[in-house]
C-alpha cells in the first residue's frame, strides 16, 4: 500500500483490517480498539504496509513544510476512519507530533477507536460555546499522538464545519503540530468534507476495491481542486 498521484495507472491496495492482538498501552482513561493495527505486537503485512505509507506521505507532504491533511472518500464504507487512525499512529511512531481531528460530524468514529472514560467534548460542543478550543485537545493519548473529537453526530454538520470555532481548532493544530490528519464524512452524503479540505488546505483520499466508482472519485477530485485543495494522493483498501 502506497499513497499514489491520481493518474497514475494504479493505485496499491492496502488490506481489509481484521481483529489483531494489540499493545494494551498503559494510557489512563484510555482504551484502544483493535482496529488499530498499528499497534499490534505482530509484525504483519498490513502494519508494515500502513508504516510505509505513513513514511512516504511524510516525505511527500509534511517533510515539504506542510503539517495538514484532510483524508477523504467520495462514498460511505471505504475505510476512512480506520485509513486517519492508523497513518496518525504511524505517523506518531516516527517521532513527529501528530494530532488527529474527528470531523465527521455525520458519523463520527473516533471515539470508539480510541475510547475515553467519559463521553468527551468536541467540535460540537466548541462551535456552541459550551468549551474552549484549548480545551478540546487530548494531549499524550500515545507518545506524540493527541486527539480532538468530534463530540457526538450532528445535524448542523456543515454549520459547525464552516464556523470559526473550527477554523481556530485546524489552526491550532497546523501551529503545534508537525503532522495533523483530519478524519471526514463520505462526500456524497455531505459537503462537509469539502469545507474541512478547503480550510486544511489539502488532501488524501480513501477508496475501497470493488465498492468505490472511479467516476465518483474524479468528481471528488475536480470539486476538491475547484475549492483550491491540493490532492496529494490516494490510497486503495482492497474489499
Amino acid at each position: 500500500m502506497k499513497a499514489t498521484p491520481l493518474g497514475e495507472p494504479s493505485m496499491a491496495a492496502a488490506p481489509v483490517p481484521t481483529p489483531a492482538r494489540i499493545i494494551a498501552p498503559e494510557v489512563e482513561h484510555y482504551a484502544f480498539a483493535s482496529d488499530l493495527v498499528m499497534l499490534s505486537t505482530q509484525r504483519e503485512p498490513k502494519t508494515e504496509q500502513l508504516r510505509r505509507t505513513a513514511t512516504e506521505i511524510y516525505a511527500r507532504h509534511f517533510e515539504r513544510g506542510r503539517r495538514g491533511l484532510a483524508v477523504c472518500s467520495a462514498s460511505r464504507g471505504t475505510g476512512v476512519s480506520f485509513m486517519t487512525a492508523n497513518l496518525a499512529i504511524a505517523l506518531s511512531q516516527l517521532g513527529a507530533p501528530t494530532v488527529i481531528v474527528d470531523a465527521n460530524l455525520t458519523r463520527p468514529r473516533l471515539e470508539e477507536l480510541i475510547q475515553p472514560d467519559k463521553p468527551p467534548m468536541g467540535l460540537r460542543q466548541a462551535a456552541r460555546g459550551e468549551v474552549s478550543v484549548e480545551d478540546l485537545f487530548h494531549e499524550e493519548v500515545l507518545p506524540n499522538l493527541s486527539v480532538v473529537y468530534a463530540g457526538g453526530a450532528a445535524t448542523d454538520d456543515e454549520e459547525v464545519l464552516e464556523s470559526d470555532r473550527f477554523r481556530e481548532v485546524i489552526d491550532l493544530c497546523l501551529r503545534d503540530y508537525r503532522c495533523t490528519l483530519v478524519d471526514t464524512a463520505a462526500a456524497n452524503r455531505t459537503a462537509g468534507a469539502r469545507s474541512v479540505a478547503s480550510v486544511v488546505g489539502y488532501a488524501l483520499l480513501v477508496a475501497r476495491g470493488g465498492q468505490s466508482y472511479a467516476e465518483d472519485l474524479e468528481v471528488l477530485v475536480r470539486e476538491l481542486s475547484q475549492d483550491g485543495v491540493g490532492v496529494i494522493g490516494s490510497v486503495l483498501n482492497a474489499g
